[in-house]
C-alpha cells in the first residue's frame, strides 16, 4: 500500500501535491460516537534539522514555531475543524525557543481523522518568504482543496529570513497519521499523538558569514587570523524529484605578523563552489541526500585591489566530482600579493564574470549553470546548461 503525499515546491510557489492514498489505518481503538463537540489538546514539536546552513540566526531560532493553523479532515476529505492559533490564544509553548508545546482546537469526535498543521504564516510581527495568511486556510473546506493549494513567493531572491513555513500531519505512537478524536459532549481531550513541524525548504546563506570556510596556514602563535566570506551567485535546477544548488563564495582571510614591534600583513583570498542537492520526501518537502555531484567548466575573472586575477580560460576542462552531500571546489590565491591591512585589500564588488556549471549523477546530464558578465570570447559559443 502506498502513501498519500503533500509536497512544496519552493521556486515560485508552493505545491500541495494530492497523490495516493494513505495506508489504510491499523485496529483502532474501540469505537467512538461521531459528531460530539470537544476541544481538543494536541502536542507538537518540530522536526530536528540536519542541513547544514550558515545563518544569520541560532538553529534554535530557526526552529521556533511563532503560530500555527490546524486543520481536521474526517475520512472523506471534508473539514471539520479549522483553527488559527498563536501564543496565548490556543497555542502553549513548552520550551524557550517554542520549537514544541501544545495547539488547541475546538472539533468533533471521529473514529479516523486527519490532524495536518501549517505553522509561520504571515500574521503580525510573523513573515516568511512566503506569502501564505490564516485567511487563505480558512477558505479551504477539503483536503483537496489543500492539496492544491499554491503560494507565491514575496521575493524572488533565494535569500530567507530566521522564520521558515513549516507544515506536519499528527501521528499516534505507531506513526500512523489516522487519529481518533474521543470525547463526550464539550468534553476536553489531550489526543495520542503528535503533530510534527517539519521546514518546508533548505535556508541558503545570509549574504556575509563570518568566519567560514578558506584557512590560511598560520605559522606561530605570534599571528592572528581573520576571516570572511561573501556569498555572489546562487543558482538552482529542479525536476520533479530532484533538485541541485550551486553557490559562489569569495572567501578573505588576513594574518597579521608582529616582529620587533611592527606588524607584517598577509592578505590571501579563495574562490570556493559549493554544489548539494534535494530529493522530493515521501510526505512533506524536500531533504539533503548523498549523490555524486560534479562541478564543470570553472572559470572566473575578478579585481582585487587593482590586481586582476583569473583562473583558468572561458570553457576550460576543470571538473571536480565527488560523492557526498555538500561538494566543495576551493581555490585559494593571492598568497603574498596583498601586503595590506584587510582595509586597503577589501573584498572585491563582484566578478568581472565567472562560469561553471554543477550536475547530479541523479538529475543526469544537465545542470544549474552559472555564466555572468560575458566570459567567453566572440568567436566561442557559452557554455550549455547540459553536457
Amino acid at each position: 500500500m502506498s502513501v498519500k503525499q503533500i509536497t512544496f515546491l519552493a521556486v515560485l510557489f508552493f505545491s500541495f501535491t494530492a497523490c495516493e492514498r494513505l495506508e489504510e489505518p491499523s485496529l483502532l481503538n474501540d469505537k467512538v460516537v461521531e459528531g460530539v463537540s470537544v476541544q481538543v489538546t494536541i502536542p507538537f514539536k518540530t522536526q530536528v534539522n540536519n542541513i547544514i546552513t550558515r545563518a544569520e540566526q541560532s538553529a534554535d531560532m530557526e526552529q521556533r514555531i511563532n503560530n500555527a493553523y490546524l486543520f481536521i479532515f474526517d475520512r472523506a476529505g471534508n473539514k471539520i475543524a479549522g483553527e488559527f492559533c498563536t501564543i496565548g490564544n490556543g497555542m502553549t509553548p513548552t520550551t524557550t525557543n517554542y520549537s514544541s508545546g501544545t495547539l488547541v482546537i475546538n472539533a468533533e469526535s471521529r473514529n479516523e481523522a486527519r490532524i495536518v498543521g501549517i505553522a509561520n504564516l504571515n500574521e503580525g510581527n510573523v513573515t516568511t518568504a512566503y506569502d501564505i495568511t490564516p485567511d487563505m486556510l480558512d477558505a479551504i473546506t477539503t483536503y483537496d482543496e489543500l492539496c492544491t493549494l499554491q503560494m507565491e513567493l514575496n521575493e524572488r531572491s533565494v535569500q530567507r529570513g530566521s522564520t521558515f513555513v513549516m507544515t506536519g500531519f499528527a501521528k499516534n505512537t505507531s506513526g500512523e497519521e489516522w487519529i481518533q478524536i474521543p470525547g463526550s459532549e464539550n468534553s476536553t481531550e489531550t489526543l495520542g499523538c503528535t503533530l510534527i513541524f517539519e521546514r518546508t525548504d533548505a535556508k541558503t546563506r545570509a549574504v556575509e558569514v563570518e568566519e567560514i570556510g578558506y584557512v590560511a596556514p598560520v605559522f606561530d602563535e605570534t599571528q592572528t587570523r581573520g576571516e570572511i566570506s561573501q556569498k555572489y551567485t546562487d543558482r538552482r535546477r529542479e525536476t520533479k524529484k530532484y533538485k541541485v544548488f550551486s553557490r559562489t563564495n569569495v572567501l578573505r582571510h588576513s594574518v597579521v605578523q608582529e616582529v620587533n614591534g611592527q606588524k607584517y600583513y598577509n592578505t590571501s583570498f579563495a574562490i570556493q563552489v559549493h554544489v548539494s542537492g534535494q530529493k522530493k520526501k515521501t510526505l512533506i518537502g524536500w531533504n539533503t541526500y548523498n549523490d555524486r555531484f560534479y562541478i564543470e567548466n570553472l572559470h572566473w575573472d575578478l579585481t582585487i585591489a587593482g590586481k586582476r586575477i583569473s583562473f583558468e580560460t572561458y570553457r576550460n576542462n576543470y571538473s571536480k566530482t565527488e560523492s557526498t552531500k555538500n561538494l566543495y571546489a576551493t581555490i585559494g590565491f593571492g598568497n603574498g600579493q596583498f601586503n595590506m591591512t584587510p582595509t586597503e585589500v577589501p573584498m572585491p564588488s563582484g566578478f568581472n564574470c565567472i562560469v561553471h556549471r554543477a550536475r547530479s549523477r541523479e538529475m543526469g546530464n544537465c545542470g544549474a549553470l552559472t555564466d555572468i558578465n560575458c566570459c567567453m570570447q566572440l568567436i566561442q559559443l557559452p557554455v550549455s546548461e547540459c553536457i
